[in-house]
């Protein structure tokens, strides 16, 4: 019978500094649990990542989505933190102490092909955290936006509707354009102390793309119909640059990279010849944005690669502040933007704000950029993370992920974590055979079809104020999936969000 396994692995009795690499299907079974589930190929961790605190117990939650399970309905878990974290069966009888699972509307729903915490959407000091259903209506798509409880929860059916106390719908009323795959938080970037969320459409009008930023409020919402058109006390839209850019094709919080006080966003469209991102400003005044227009220095900036079809902004993150200058950095993966080698493109912040940036033609913010390469070819950039500080010294730190599509060619690095600095970092070229436990360690896994897969993400999982990782390996267990979480490395810091 094939099962789903989640392997924890505790790294705080190992010598530290950490080893160069670290195998996580090679570790000592002393030094983890493993959570064993779902006896079909869900493929349980295509996404995963820190829920929050949903159920406010003061320690950070797991969320693992499965969107194949049960005909392609789709499943997700949410797997309460804590000290007493312990084998236990992921699967439809789960204990309601240990979490709860949400079950897809219908087979062909696709339930968790996109996921991610939004902090406290509604206001009631408890994190909030949604789920993309790609499959609803014939591939129209929608999005469901979940409210954590410090008591009440229990697992959902949404073939039986959503309550409102939990939570509401956010419906596609279009046609099919790859609603349901891409999402993210938005930070607080209309700056009224609520967190924002943003949905992208990357094939809308023929593939321009559409992103809609929808402001968090202090009361539980209703469900609703995005148009692009929205009321402004709802939320704004930003239409992508004409073409078949997919804008939207990837997208995440910036953190505060202009030192203003609000938050921003980065938004890409890969498909671009060579590859184009944005970072938007956030503003107690946003309006509509049309990036046919441009934007000015109020509103934020572009970002081109140099590689014809090198993907520059298949993946885009926060850094958090990695140079310790106390403003938020970001990073931008281009899997190909080196040869089939792949480079990530770090942009620091800077209160004076930025020209647009180019790595073809060059730049006048060349003293606000970083380039991390591989030596080997890795298609560095398949995902990229950051936003916590992972080895204790009061800076963020980052993952570097290579595309899990090409894990299958060599049995090296799946991820780079690499440690921030008070200085910026030189342009950087990585090598699994040269690679300092200074500057970082390498995780990998063996054997290769093992396949893990490029969804990460922070937090304290295990309440030793000790920040972990968590990583997705969606094709384990021959589909049944499963995902890893590497514990924190230091007895000396907790764990916390930086910028």
């Amino acid at each position: 019978m094939m099962k789903l396994f989640v392997l924890i692995i505790s790294l705080t009795n190992l010598v530290f500094p950490l080893p160069q690499i670290i195998d996580v299907e090679l570790l000592d079974p002393t030094q983890g649990i493993t959570m064993k589930g779902i006896p079909d190929q869900a493929s349980l961790g295509f996404t995963a990542t820190n829920a929050g605190d949903i159920n406010g117990d003061g320690v950070a939650d797991i969320i693992l989505g499965g969107p194949i399970h049960y005909e392609y309905a789709g499943i997700v878990f949410i797997i309460y933190g804590g000290s007493g974290l312990a084998d236990f069966a992921l699967d439809e009888n789960i204990d309601p102490s240990q979490g709860f699972f949400i079950m897809g509307s219908a087979p062909n729903a696709c339930l968790g092909t996109s996921l991610t915490a939004l902090g406290d959407v509604n206001g009631d000091g408890i994190d909030d955290f949604f789920v993309m259903s790609f499959g609803v209506d014939d591939d129209v798509g929608a999005m469901y936006v979940f409210y954590g409880a410090r008591s009440g929860l229990k697992n959902i059916y949404l073939s039986e509707g959503l309550d409102p106390s939990r939570g509401y719908a956010i419906i596609n009323p279009g046609e099919p354009s790859i609603f349901g795959m891409m999402a993210s938080s938005a930070g607080d970037i209309n700056g009224d102390g609520i967190q924002d969320f943003m949905v992208a459409q990357p094939a809308y009008q023929d593939d321009q793309g559409l992103v809609h930023v929808i402001y968090g409020k202090s009361s539980n919402s209703e469900n609703m119909t995005l148009t692009p058109e929205p009321d402004p006390s709802e939320g704004f839209v930003i239409w992508g640059p004409s073409g078949q850019g997919y804008f939207g094709s990837a997208l995440s919080p910036a953190g505060d990279i202009n030192g203003d006080g609000i938050d921003d966003i980065i938004i890409s469209c890969m498909a671009v010849e060579y590859g184009l991102a944005y970072v938007i400003y956030g503003s107690k005044e946003s309006s509509r944005i049309i990036l046919d227009y441009g934007l000015n220095r109020t509103q934020g900036f572009a970002i081109t690669g140099s590689a014809s079809y090198g993907y520059l902004g298949w993946s885009v993150h926060k850094a958090g502040d990695i140079d310790n200058d106390g403003l938020g950095d970001i990073l931008i993966g281009g899997p190909r933007e080196n040869g089939v080698n792949g480079a990530v493109l770090v942009v620091y912040g800077n209160e004076n704000g930025f020209s647009n940036i180019s790595l073809l033609t060059g730049s006048s913010n060349s003293n606000d950029i970083s380039l991390i390469y591989t030596a080997e070819p890795q298609f560095l950039g398949g995902a990229v993370y950051g936003g916590s500080d992972f080895n204790g010294d009061g800076v963020a730190d980052i993952v570097l992920h290579r595309n899990g599509e090409d894990m299958e060619t060599t049995n090296t690095a799946f991820a780079y974590v690499i440690y921030g600095s008070n200085s910026r970092m030189p342009n950087l070229t990585l090598s699994v055979t040269n690679f300092s436990s200074s500057q970082g360690f390498i995780l990998t896994a063996d054997p290769v079809g093992s396949y893990i897969e490029s969804r990460t993400a922070f937090g304290d999982f295990n309440a030793d104020y000790l920040p972990d990782i968590l990583m997705g390996a969606p094709y384990s267990n021959n589909m049944t999936g499963g995902a890893y979480i590497v514990f924190g490395s230091s007895n000396k810091f907790y764990e916390r969000e930086v910028i």
